[in-house]
């Protein structure tokens, strides 16, 4: 409970609830042990002084000193605290007393029948609860005939003074003790709130201050112990926080500089393939802006049915070619994934590329590689490939060569643009000619040949 109260509050209310428990165990405890004390200090103090006068009363009765006898009587009636004294023989008889119309047989501590027992047996005794006390010491008499008379000295106490006082004494010590109790609190409260409550408000401010502008505080706090050496953590912490912050915040900002730079198309998306963040590079391949591919799943902007599931099933870091839909036309596409943790949750950066241009150039080469790149026609590397299955497959076959007569003199007087031309427009002319199962190629500068393919050499002329 008291962690939920701040530290100038929890002080003072240990303090009141030490002094409610001091208070509670002084009226419960210590104040009935004292009145107990106080009675039985009181009754051995009479007592010894009963048993001084217990001889001075024997030898009075002895020796029929009467008048002596009532003196002491009277010299103890006025002692404090004693209400009336007197003496009694065997048969509760009076013998002397200090107040008139006193008599044994109606005390009101003890009845007659055990105060004779009490005489009888010769032994010292109290009777009586509480403030008031019946003392009954016996007096040793010998009779002239040698036998023993039981007399007692009866002596009524009251002690109700005594313990009033001793209740004032004991709730004037509460008072000075609670007094001093809250002086002690006060001052510790004062001393508290300088040395611990003060200075720790203050850490707590400026954590509370940094955790909302994440700028480092300057903390008012001196001092070697404990919560010293926390400030100074605390103050060491803050701009060990504040430099790593600024610096992720450069990274975070370069990278998201490289990220919207980047000429590669990138996109993060979640363990559904949900796109949570697109750079500009990948937005151009789709022709839309970032914000409208946020939210889109792979079957939203490729053509592929099974999109998703091949992205799903490819491994890690492997490309894999699908095709994507801008402004109402096919683009060929280059993706890969990689997967990556952020905040403890995997996600994906997936590449995209353009692979238009790579298409083209390979489609290029592979033309090159076969045909005349002039005259549209197969080139000899194409015809000698042709050339070669139809005689691995032993399948009849015919080969004719045409060359063009003074073709350099063309070159040489109109031009290459004008042999160019001329070159063109008889490939063409020989492609209307051509006979099914034939191919036509150029060979070289005015050189062509024509496989005749199922054709004898009589055919063939």
């Amino acid at each position: 409970m008291l962690t939920r109260l701040s530290l100038r509050k929890s002080l003072p209310l240990l303090l009141g609830i030490f002094g409610l428990m001091f208070t509670v165990l002084l009226t419960t405890w210590h104040l009935p042990t004292r009145i107990e004390e106080t009675l039985t200090d009181w009754r051995d103090h009479t007592a010894q002084h009963l048993a001084l006068l217990q001889s001075s009363l024997s030898d009075h009765r002895r020796l029929g000193r009467n008048a002596e006898l009532e003196t002491e009587l009277a010299d103890l009636a006025s002692l404090e605290g004693v209400r009336w004294a007197m003496v009694i023989g065997p048969d509760l008889q009076i013998i002397a007393t200090t107040r008139l119309g006193l008599t044994a047989e109606r005390l009101e501590l003890i009845d007659a029948a055990a105060l004779k027992s009490h005489v009888d047996s010769g032994r010292p005794a109290w009777a009586g609860e509480g403030a008031r006390q019946l003392a009954i010491y016996p007096l040793d008499r010998v009779a002239q005939n040698g036998t023993p008379v039981r007399e007692a000295l009866l002596a009524e106490y009251d002690f109700t003074p005594m313990l009033a006082q001793t209740k004032r004494d004991a709730w004037f010590y509460l008072a000075q003790t609670l007094t001093l109790l809250l002086l002690l609190g006060l001052i510790l409260n004062r001393i508290y709130g300088r040395l611990l409550t003060r200075r720790l408000a203050r850490i707590d401010q400026a954590a509370r201050q940094f955790a909302i502008d994440q700028r480092p505080q300057t903390l008012a706090v001196a001092g070697r112990d404990e919560i010293g050496r926390l400030a100074a953590t605390l103050s060491r912490m803050m701009n060990q926080l504040h430099e790593r912050q600024l610096a992720l915040s450069e990274s975070e900002q370069l990278l998201r500089d490289l990220v919207d730079t980047a000429p590669i198309g990138m996109l993060v998306v979640d363990r559904e393939l949900r796109v949570l963040q697109a750079n500009p590079a990948a937005a151009a391949l789709f022709g839309c802006t970032p914000e409208e591919l946020v939210g889109n799943l792979p079957d939203d902007r490729l053509t592929e049915r099974d999109a998703t599931a091949r992205l799903r099933s490819t491994p890690a870091n492997t490309t894999l070619e699908l095709t994507g839909r801008r402004n109402g036309q096919d683009v060929p596409l280059e993706i890969s994934c990689t997967p990556f943790q952020r905040y403890g949750v995997r996600h994906f950066l997936v590449l995209l590329r353009d692979i238009s241009d790579r298409l083209r150039a390979e489609q290029r080469l592979r033309f090159l590689a076969h045909f005349d790149p002039l005259t549209q026609l197969a080139n000899r590397n194409y015809l000698m490939q042709r050339l070669d299955q139809l005689l691995a497959a032993r399948l009849p076959l015919s080969l004719l060569y045409l060359d063009l007569d003074h073709f350099k003199r063309i070159n040489d007087s109109l031009g290459h643009e004008v042999g160019d031309k001329l070159l063109i427009q008889i490939g063409d002319r020989l492609g209307q000619l051509m006979p099914e199962k034939s191919l036509l190629s150029r060979t070289g500068g005015d050189e062509f040949m024509l496989l005749l393919d199922g054709s004898d050499a009589r055919r063939a002329e």
